[in-house]
């Protein structure tokens, strides 16, 4: 069945809108914080583009990490106990972030690399088991899997603390952090789900208030 014209110009602009809204927050992608002045040091900025230094550079380590040392044959050199010994030691670095160290931007980059390194290391820990590698390569899965959502949680976490000592808390309407993002979706006329979450600001607010009362 042949779609109308009509039919086609309409999911055709879904489809742009799609994109436009990507394209919107395409700043928040790739920094994973907002532009806040209180989160700077969790983010690298590379021309008018803010990365998060976390994922852009403890997994991309991890990754190389990987590659180096089945390339340079440590795995052949080190033994099992080495590479659990290795990795366990570099993740638990993890405790800089928790004793509030890693507010230094250059720490927090170091302990990115070693983490990342830590996790090469655990990856051929348990890969080299003596199991089958398909239930290694499950149980590498599951340990990541873990490692990451943890990971992830703290870092949630972190943000979380910043926010809500702010007086925007959960006010992204307000908040300076995602002014160009608001910026863009005003730009290309599309609507601004902001709004949504100016509502909870408000709700908790009110909470706030009464329990004071």
């Amino acid at each position: 069945m042949i779609k109308s014209t009509q039919e086609v110009h309409v999911k055709r602009s879904r489809i742009i809108i799609f994109f436009l809204y990507l394209k919107c927050m395409l700043p928040f992608f790739l920094a994973h914080h907002p532009d806040c002045e209180n989160l700077k040091e969790h983010t690298l900025k590379a021309g008018r583009y803010r990365f998060c230094i976390g994922c852009f550079i403890g997994y991309p380590t991890a990754v190389i990490g990987i590659i180096l040392i089945d390339f340079i044959g440590l795995i052949e050199i080190f033994s099992v106990q080495l590479f659990f010994i290795l990795g366990i030691s570099f993740l638990s670095l993890i405790i800089l972030s928790i004793l509030n160290l890693t507010k230094f931007k250059l720490i927090k980059i170091i302990q990115k690399i070693f983490i990342g390194i830590g996790g090469s290391f655990l990856f051929w820990g348990i890969y080299l088991l003596p199991n089958p590698k398909i239930y290694n390569l499950f149980l590498i899965f599951l340990v990541f899997s873990t490692i990451s959502s943890l990971l992830n949680f703290y870092h949630v976490f972190s943000i979380y603390k910043e926010c809500k000592a702010c007086e925007n808390c959960f006010n992204w309407n307000k908040c300076p952090g995602f002014e160009s993002i608001r910026y863009n979706l005003q730009k290309y006329h599309l609507n601004n789900f902001f709004d949504f979450f100016e509502e909870i600001s408000d709700n908790i607010k009110q909470r706030k208030e009464t329990k004071e009362i």
